[in-house]
């Protein structure tokens, strides 16, 4: 599988510069690109003026994001936060065949106005959020951000079988790329990370970080399937910021063990 990732190394406010850059993704060729957390694309207004856990609102932003994905011929991964501050992630695959995921959505478990934690019946909603996105013969899950400092996010997804995790962030790439690793060599799972200003990278269980290759035009790929390792795995993985990130919402998060 190979990913692209849209992290351009300056803030680009501009839509003809985006659409430049899917011409080039285009022509490029793989599975699935991948927009990290508050990255600017044309969609963003909609994204983020929607109530994105009402169903007619949630439809209404598949029909647009099916619409750009089929016309590119990619799955695609978006993040925003909605109208009332709940950080999200969607998967879409217009193309999806049988068997396949067709869309997910995904909210963020920390360092969000409002976090999945805040749902009511988060415990009943724990099964759909980590239902893997089946996607051509892989299982793959979302996370965001921050999240990757959430191991028990990590096992349920290791409960699912899942082998690779896209983690969309905006802050630090050094303290998300250790993370990360971290994860690979605990859960034996691949992650693949989107951050901003080319900070795009892959890890996997045995080799540790997977370097993404400049395409050009903001755009950096990850080839799961030819890979090349810039270093090897670290040791034993610790998670000594999991505290801070779960703080008040430690019983709701406890619930991910089950």
């Amino acid at each position: 599988m190979k990913a692209l990732l849209y992290s351009p190394s300056a803030s680009v406010n501009d839509e003809n510069a985006f659409f430049e850059s899917m011409e080039a993704a285009a022509s490029l060729g793989g599975d699935i690109l991948v927009f990290p957390e508050n990255i600017y694309t044309p969609y963003n207004e909609l994204l983020c003026s929607v109530d994105i856990l009402s169903g007619e609102e949630y439809e209404a932003v598949l029909d647009c994001l099916y619409d750009f994905c089929g016309e590119l011929g990619y799955a695609a991964v978006f993040n925003a936060a909605d109208d009332f501050g709940f950080g999200y992630s969607i998967f879409v695959n217009p193309m999806a065949h049988k068997g396949e995921t067709f869309n997910k959505l995904y909210l963020k478990h920390t360092c969000a106005k409002l976090t999945c934690f805040e749902l009511e019946d988060y415990d009943k909603c724990i099964c759909e959020l980590f239902e893997p996105i089946i996607y051509r013969g892989r299982k793959i899950g979302l996370s965001i951000g921050e999240d990757i400092f959430l191991p028990h996010i990590f096992n349920r997804y290791g409960s699912g079988k899942v082998d690779l995790v896209i983690n969309s962030f905006s802050q630090d790439a050094g303290n998300i790329s250790a993370a990360a690793e971290k994860i690979s060599v605990w859960k034996n799972q691949v992650v693949l990370a989107a951050g901003h200003n080319g900070s795009c990278f892959g890890t996997a269980p045995a080799n540790g970080m997977i370097s993404a290759r400049n395409e050009g035009f903001g755009l950096y790929s990850v080839d799961f399937d030819n890979r090349h390792y810039a270093s090897k795995p670290g040791s034993k993985p610790e998670f000594a910021e999991t505290e801070k990130y779960v703080g008040k919402n430690a019983d709701k998060y406890a619930l991910l063990q089950k």
